[in-house]
């Protein structure tokens, strides 16, 4: 457990376990974007091991578990969308073409019925390959926080305010 906010990071490179128990057979990650950001570079050893390996990144643009909690605790967020600072616009780095340059495939989803292909195409190219999945930052009655925390969480939990803004 990383503290009070949660476990990122770790599937990107788990994937590589998971294969190697099976003798080095295929295995799919089903991360999202601020974890592959964390530990992606996993797919360089993928290629150096030429393992059949599938990341499908969930691709937000943001830091969604740690965004609600903030904003749960705090009343706010800071830092937690990744956006360009002129424009506000949100942004990522090309997940397909960090990828592609560490040697890996990639295919970029950006509607639902692509995905199906992209997947099929990705398990069937028996290499590691990574699937950026375009998402909503925000979609109506979806939380991410999709378990419960220990009923006295948010009241031993809760620091004051921060003593100069962020």
């Amino acid at each position: 457990h990383c503290g009070f906010y949660h476990r990122m990071g770790w599937s990107a490179s788990a994937i590589i376990g998971a294969s190697l128990a099976r003798g080095g057979g295929p295995a799919l990650a089903l991360i999202v974007d601020g974890s592959f950001l964390m530990g992606g570079t996993a797919v360089a050893t993928a290629v150096e091991q030429d393992l059949p390996l599938v990341w499908v990144v969930l691709n937000n643009r943001s830091l969604q578990i740690e965004r609600e909690l903030m904003q749960r605790l705090y009343g706010r967020t800071a830092f937690c969308d990744y956006r360009l600072s002129k424009t506000g616009e949100l942004w990522n780095p090309d997940l397909g073409k960090w990828a592609e340059a560490m040697g890996a495939r990639a295919t970029k989803v950006q509607t639902a019925a692509a995905f199906a292909p992209a997947l099929r195409r990705a398990l069937e190219g028996r290499a590691p390959h990574v699937i950026d999945v375009d998402v909503s930052l925000e979609v109506e009655g979806y939380r991410s926080i999709w378990y419960s925390y220990p009923r006295n969480f948010f009241e031993t939990w809760a620091p004051g305010p921060l003593e100069k803004p962020a």
